[in-house]
């Protein structure tokens, strides 16, 4: 089953008023700019360092932005740097590890234990970085993370249209547990058949860290706005994963009669839950559940219609 750590809470914050994001040798007590050291363990030094005394950086509440934390940034544009210690259980040894964010302005550089993680560029995105194969399991780890919401030209909104975003890790952050075969993603699509009803197209990706997928059914559950779990065929209810591409792949349909239908008067919401079941043992592996508006959005010349009837779109 999934495990989440949440990672909210109070973080050191120190705003770097310079386009520093991953080089820091220069901190180092015995940096020579003469003659740097240019081996990969010199990157760990300065604010991406475990062993970094940052009882000076401010204190900041995650979620949350640097813009309206501190009085004196409310208008900074520019890199924002994080801190803080975790302890990782023992338990989740041999098990897959994402840092996960809903959501963080713009550009994100993930450091654990002074290694990069990984990055990732959009303000407006969740987004998930394996960090497993840095962690030291029982011990206390240092995260170190880096944004920046430096209006650019080729980011969204640009800044050619006199836009500033606010800056930091505005959504919740988290640390997420699975097992090695987990999901990776998961398509809805839904449709209105002129037959009536609806209609969902499920597709669910797995990914496995090393050992081969096998023996594994993808069993999806629905659940109406009113709590009551609608009745499902067999094939709707189950798919063996087959591979595809190097991923592992099912593919349900799920037809719904009489469906609440999602629109912004009522904006009526299933639960859909998948999981991925080992049929040798009829263990579940994995699972996950989504929040679904049943709906059709369809563009017929100028009119944009939602679930066939016109829909006006008024905004600034």
């Amino acid at each position: 089953m999934r495990i989440e750590m949440s990672l909210n809470g109070r973080w050191k914050f120190c705003p770097a008023f310079d386009t520093i994001s991953t080089d820091q040798r220069w901190l180092a007590p015995d940096f020579d700019p003469e003659h740097p050291d240019l081996t990969p363990q010199a990157d760990a030094v300065g604010w991406i360092a475990p062993g970094f005394d940052d009882t000076g950086w401010l204190d900041i509440m995650v979620p949350g932005s640097w813009n309206s934390e501190f009085e004196d940034l409310w208008s900074y544009e520019g890199h924002g740097w994080f801190r803080r210690t975790v302890s990782i259980p023992h338990e989740w040894n041999g098990r897959r590890v994402e840092f996960t964010s809903e959501g963080a302005n713009y550009r994100t550089v993930l450091y654990v234990n002074g290694e990069l993680a990984g990055e990732h560029d959009g303000g407006y995105t969740p987004f998930a970085i394996p960090v497993h194969h840095l962690l030291r399991f029982g011990e206390v780890n240092t995260f170190a993370i880096v944004c920046d919401n430096i209006p650019k030209k080729d980011r969204v909104p640009g800044g050619q249209f006199d836009w500033w975003n606010h800056g930091g890790l505005y959504r919740d952050v988290a640390l997420r547990v699975t097992n090695t075969v987990y999901i990776d993603d998961v398509t809805v699509v839904t449709r209105l058949p002129e037959t009536g009803g609806a209609e969902i197209s499920v597709t669910v990706s797995a990914r496995s860290e090393g050992e081969l997928i096998t023996n594994r059914v993808v069993t999806v559950q629905l659940v109406d706005p009113s709590g009551e779990e609608v009745e499902l065929s067999r094939s709707a209810r189950s798919q063996m994963l087959k591979t595809q591409n190097g991923n592992a792949v099912a593919e349900l349909v799920i037809p719904v009669e009489a469906p609440l239908l999602w629109s912004p008067d009522e904006p009526h919401l299933y639960r859909l839950g998948v999981s991925i079941v080992d049929t040798t043992t009829n263990h579940e592996v994995d699972a996950q559940n989504l929040r679904i508006g049943l709906r059709e959005i369809r563009v017929e010349g100028t009119r944009l219609l939602l679930n066939g009837r016109p829909l006006i779109v008024k905004g600034v």
